[in-house]
């Protein structure tokens, strides 16, 4: 069955001085068509989430060096053919890297997401409020399920997978080594949201 873009997410996830920045984005994806429900008489179109694009970002580059990259690359003409959504991680760093978006024009929406220790997901103030197990535990969720689907393709594939196992074995782990993981769940966390599946 083919599957067609109706939105796009793009997950920042920004490192400090010793970790990696990473960027994911996931299309959400339907078929044209599907089986009809019996009780409503309309189509049930199943959705998934492709992740088209994974890149992690050289330590050592400066916050305004950064916001070009990823301006750069969200306005690639095929990334405008439906909506986009950016979110960022609003975590420490992440406040002040939001003030160079402020003063320059990204085709997205922005969503600011501060990762919490722990608490139920809440909005306040501007930023959305959600634990890291939250994020990981619906990353998880989606690719158990087979909604999330990887390009076999992806550059940073092999690292994502590497992240994945351990952050399964470790839940608790705090490994500097998940940027590609969390910008994947940030991503999967907005589309979930916005997409009821």
């Amino acid at each position: 069955m083919q599957y067609f873009p109706i939105q796009r997410y793009a997950g920042l996830d920004l490192g400090q001085r010793q970790d990696h920045s990473a960027l994911a984005l996931l299309e959400v994806c339907v078929p044209p068509t599907g089986p009809r429900d019996p009780y409503t008489g309309g189509f049930h179109r199943p959705t998934r989430y492709h992740l088209r694009h994974l890149e992690r970002y050289p330590l050592g580059l400066t916050y305004p060096a950064l916001a070009g990259h990823v301006r750069s690359f969200l306005n690639q003409p095929p990334l405008k053919n439906c909506p986009l959504t950016l979110i960022v991680d609003a975590t420490g760093p992440g406040l002040p890297f939001l003030d160079f978006f402020a003063t320059t024009q990204i085709p997205a929406s922005l969503i600011k997401l501060i990762i919490t220790g722990s608490g139920a997901p809440h909005y306040s103030e501007g930023y959305y409020h959600v634990s890291r197990q939250h994020l990981l535990a619906n990353l998880a969720s989606v690719l158990q399920n087979g909604t999330l689907k990887l390009a076999p393709k992806l550059p940073q594939l092999q690292n994502l997978n590497h992240e994945l196992l351990h952050l399964q074995s470790n839940a608790k782990s705090t490994s500097r080594h998940d940027d590609l993981a969390l910008a994947v769940a940030l991503a999967a966390w907005q589309a979930r949201k916005n997409h009821n599946t």
